[in-house]
C-alpha cells in the first residue's frame, strides 16, 4: 500500500492531506471533493448531466486509468473501479479514489477469495477465484461504468420488458446484436446532436466488457477510440471465457464490497 501511495501524484487521483494513528485507529485524510460520487449524477433523476459533460467525465476516467497503468513508477491495477469511487469537484473534474484493493502489476498478492464489487468484477476474476494480475480487469470495470453513464442505469438494473436479461450488460449485448443500440441511450439524451458519438461509445463499452480479457483493448487504445472519430472500432465478439476453471462458482457473499476496503473514502 505504501508503494502504491507514492505513485499516486496524478490530478485524477484524490490528494492525501494527512493521516491519523491515534487510539488504535489508522485513518487517511483526503481533500474534500465537493460534488461527491459520480453515481449521484447518473442514477438520480434530480441531477441529470448533458452529454458533453458525461463525455468529459468518461474521458477523465479513461485518462486516470491510463495514468495508473502506464505512467506511475510502478503500474497499478485499481481493482475496484465503480461510480462511487469516482468523485467530482466543484468544476466537475474527477478524482479516482479508494485504492484499498489496488495492487502493483506483477506484484505478489497473498489473499483468499474474491475482492471487488458485484457488477464491476471481471468474469475471469470470478471464475479463477483470484485476481488475474492483468490491467484488463480495470478495462472491464471501465466498460461497465461507460454503459452506466450512457444508459443512466445501474449494471444490476432489472429489465422488466425482457425478463431473460441478467442485467445491463446482457441487455446492451442484445440491443447491439439487434441493431437497436439507440434504445440503450438515456431518454434525456435522445435529442443530443452528438448521438453518433454516444453510439460509438456504446460500441467501445462492449469491447471493454468482452468476456475474454484478450479481446479487450488496453486503456490507451480506448482513449484513441474515444477521441478519434475516424478511427475504425472493431466489432465486439462476445466469445465465451475459456480460461482454466480452477475455482468453484462464487456466491455474492464471497465478494467483498469496495466500501469495506482499507482506503475507503
Amino acid at each position: 500500500m505504501v508503494a502504491i501511495k507514492r505513485c499516486l501524484s496524478s490530478g485524477s487521483s484524490s490528494d492525501r492531506k494527512g493521516y491519523c494513528t491515534e487510539r488504535g485507529e489508522r485513518i487517511l485524510v483526503y481533500e474534500y471533493v465537493t460534488n461527491g460520487g459520480l453515481g449521484k449524477f447518473i442514477f438520480e433523476t434530480g441531477t441529470p448531466l448533458n452529454w458533453p459533460l458525461r463525455f468529459h467525465i468518461i474521458m477523465g476516467i479513461a485518462q486516470g486509468i491510463v495514468y495508473l497503468h502506464e505512467y506511475c513508477d510502478a503500474s497499478i491495477i485499481h481493482r475496484d473501479l465503480k461510480p462511487s469511487n469516482v468523485l467530482l469537484d466543484s468544476d466537475m473534474n474527477l478524482k479516482i479514489t479508494d485504492f484499498g484493493l489496488a495492487t502493483i502489476l506483477g506484484g505478489t498478492m497473498n489473499e483468499q477469495g474474491i475482492r471487488g464489487t458485484i457488477g464491476y468484477v471481471a468474469p475471469e476474476y470470478i471464475i479463477l477465484g483470484r485476481c488475474s494480475g492483468s490491467s484488463k480487469s480495470d478495462v472491464y470495470s471501465f466498460g461497465v461504468i461507460l454503459l452506466e453513464i450512457i444508459c443512466a442505469k445501474r449494471s444490476s438494473s432489472p429489465f422488466h420488458e425482457d425478463p431473460s436479461c441478467t442485467g445491463l450488460l446482457d441487455h446492451a449485448w442484445k440491443m447491439w446484436t439487434a441493431g437497436r443500440s439507440l434504445e440503450l441511450v438515456d431518454p434525456l439524451q435522445h435529442d443530443e446532436p452528438r448521438i453518433a458519438e454516444i453510439l460509438r461509445c456504446i460500441q467501445i463499452a462492449l469491447l471493454c466488457v468482452e468476456p475474454r480479457q484478450d479481446d479487450r483493448p488496453n486503456m490507451r487504445d480506448v482513449i484513441l477510440m474515444l477521441s478519434c472519430d475516424s478511427m475504425r472500432i472493431p466489432s465486439p465478439k462476445r466469445r465465451g471465457y475459456e480460461g482454466p476453471q480452477t475455482a468453484p462458482p462464487c456466491s455474492e457473499e464471497q465478494i467483498t464490497d469496495g466500501a469495506q476496503s482499507l482506503d475507503a473514502h
